[in-house]
């Protein structure tokens, strides 16, 4: 009984096996594309030897500009800093220098309530100016920089009341 459960069921799948070599062969190569032939491809972009071109060709000239590179610390800051303070005034304000050309790596700046606005100068330019608290700006101010600051007159601006002190980090080593 067993045996012929078996052939009974290997029995549909032979024949779907005949058939689909023999009667439906066409159709199922027409479905997978085999029955295209290949279609050789050849490569445009060749150099005079038939190798494949690339855009970077031959070994790279590298100029090294540097004689040495260092990895050490920078080294620590050792002059520089100051602190001071001044009364604010009516535009253009309570002005402080010019004096000698400070260099700052950090500002630590606190602008009473009756402060407009406290301002670095630095000949005629202004490298920093900060809008008190009188204009809707902070009171306390607080910035390591990236880059120092090189400055020589102060500018406080605000009400008679107003106060700036204003401390800073050298940058000097």
């Amino acid at each position: 009984m067993r045996r012929r459960a078996a052939i009974g069921a290997l029995l549909p799948i032979g024949f779907g096996v005949l058939l689909g070599a023999t009667v439906f062969r066409a159709d199922i190569a027409q479905a997978t594309g085999l029955d295209k032939p290949e279609t050789p491809v050849r490569e445009q972009n060749l150099d005079g030897s038939g190798n494949i071109k690339v855009h970077e060709q031959g070994t790279a000239n590298v100029n090294v500009t540097n004689s040495s590179l260092s990895v050490a610390a920078a080294a620590p800051i050792t002059d520089g800093g100051l602190a001071t303070g001044l009364s604010a005034s009516p535009f253009p304000g309570n002005v402080l220098g010019p004096f000698a050309v400070q260099t700052a790596s950090a500002l630590v700046i606190h602008l009473n309530p009756d402060v407009s606005s406290f301002s670095l100068k630095y000949g005629s330019s202004r490298p920093a100016e900060f809008l008190g608290p009188a204009q809707g700006g902070t009171s306390d101010i607080n910035l390591a920089l990236s880059r120092p600051i090189s400055f020589d007159t102060m500018v406080c601006v605000g009400s008679a009341a107003g106060r700036c002190t204003f401390s800073w980090v050298g940058a000097q080593p």
